[in-house]
């Protein structure tokens, strides 16, 4: 989701606190991805910034005081750079090159799809068209029979 969804969600007053909490924590991990620092870090200068600590449940106005901070902190990038040593072990290093990453495998490519050709779109706009004229005269055939079958059962009799 992007960031401004978060941002609608968190402010929503209808949502339960619980939910509108973790709207606002993705709220940082975007901040935090777009400076390239961890997300601790964001949540930092925000509880230096405003006072409140973001692992916690808030207030409506907490809520909104954080979200113009983390705003703000988007904007202007005021961020402290981070260092590897400052992030958790259980955690891998954000952004970094999955292919110097020994825990897990090279990121693979998405096969590239070939692209059609001018007959290929005229054969399949053929397939297209008549078989949407078989469906069509398959349903015109089941409801005259159908139709048949009621007149023969009203007036048969």
């Amino acid at each position: 989701m992007s960031y401004n969804t978060h941002k609608r969600d968190a402010l929503n007053a209808e949502m339960p606190i619980s939910h509108r909490m973790s709207h606002l924590r993705s709220l940082t991990e975007i901040t935090s991805s777009r400076y390239k620092v961890n997300r601790e870090s964001v949540i930092i200068r925000v509880r230096e910034l405003t006072g409140l600590d973001l692992h916690s449940h808030l207030s409506n106005d907490q809520i909104l005081a954080a979200v113009e901070c983390l705003d703000a902190l988007r904007e202007s990038g005021d961020l402290p750079p981070t260092s590897p040593a400052s992030q958790p072990d259980f955690m891998p290093q954000q952004h970094s090159d999955l292919s110097q990453n020994p825990t897990r495998p090279a990121p693979v490519a998405p096969p590239q799809r070939p692209r059609l050709s001018v007959l290929d779109w005229i054969f399949r706009a053929f397939i297209f068209i008549v078989g949407g004229l078989v469906l069509a005269f398959f349903l015109y055939m089941v409801f005259i029979g159908a139709l048949l079958h009621v007149i023969s059962w009203l007036f048969g009799r």
